[in-house]
Formats: structure tokens, sequence, C-alpha cells
């Protein structure tokens, strides 16, 4: 696969261009920090090393977009106030769907053997226009419920740029 550089951010595709179950993630680098938004079953398929972060931030709580977050188990995870349980436990995260109990039973192992789910209690939350300012270059949080209560979007821009960019998460789910 190809990544796509653009300014300090780069797409990271996953198979089939990112289509469920593999999906992209978005690697944001600043002059002090970088992060990962939605670390996917993309990032896991590359092996070797994963891009180098200091934390992880997170469109919303659901499998696909928490399946490489394994991979950065020393760094912060950063959650949208509202969708911060989800990750905090498997109950909770297996909550968030609502589903009838034959198919919360059927669903459990893919979300922990296919999505590599890992509970993190400390897990920080963050909430509509927070800045992550990553030195030249900053994350801004926009809230944008519907998907699941705390789905967000990501607005980067960066010094000496009138550039910006916008990740969506699930916002447009067309093919």
């Amino acid at each position: 696969l190809v990544d796509l550089d653009l300014g300090p951010a780069t797409v990271l595709f996953g198979a089939r261009g990112g289509k469920y179950p593999h999906g992209n993630s978005l690697w944001v680098r600043g002059g002090r920090e970088s992060v990962i938004i939605d670390p996917s079953l993309g990032v896991v398929a590359r092996g070797g090393t994963p891009p180098p972060v200091d934390r992880v931030l997170f469109s919303h709580c659901h499998e696909d977009h928490i399946a490489g977050a394994h991979l950065y188990p020393d760094v912060p995870w950063h959650f949208h106030e509202a969708d911060l349980p989800g990750i905090q436990s498997l109950d909770a995260f297996m909550g968030i769907y609502g589903f009838p109990p034959h198919i919360d039973a059927a669903f459990r192992p893919a979300v922990q053997k296919q999505f590599h789910f890992m509970a993190r209690p400390d897990s920080l939350a963050y909430r509509d226009a927070d800045i992550f300012d990553l030195g030249g270059v900053r994350v801004r949080v926009l809230h944008t419920p519907g998907h699941t209560r705390g789905h967000c979007c990501f607005l980067i821009d960066w010094d000496g740029s009138e550039d910006r960019i916008l990740y969506l998460g699930d916002i447009d789910l067309s093919s």
C-alpha cells in the first residue's frame, strides 16, 4: 500500500482502501509530539514497528477504529468523554452497541481476537473544541455525535500554511 503524505500528516491506508474491517489511520507529526488517529487493522497488517507516537486519538469507540491500539500500550489513549467508558472494559465496549444477548455473545470473540480489544481504564477524556498542540501543528476536536454519542472529527492545521485537513472518522460511510 502507498501512504499519502498531506503536510504534517500521513494517511496510512488499510487493505482495500480501508474498507471495513481494515480501516485507514492518520499519523500526525509536530515539532514536539506525534499522534496516530484511529490505529486500525491496516497498522497491524504492516507488521514490524508501528509509527512512533506520543499519544493515540480516537474518533470514536468502535472495533475497527481501535484494532491497532494494542500496539501502543505505553502511551496515553484519548476518547471523547461520551465514548470513554467503552474502552475501559469489554462489557462497557459491548454495551455501546446494545446488542441482544445472542448477538453480543457471537460478536465478543471477534472484538477480542480479530480487533485486538484491550481495556484501558486509564484512558483520558477530551471534549469538543479541545486542542492537541503538537508543536506547530494543532489537532482540534469537533464533536459530531450520531454514529456514536462521542463521535468526533479532527481538524488539523499547521504553522506556515493555510491548508487544513479534516479527519472525518465514520461521518461518510459511502463507497
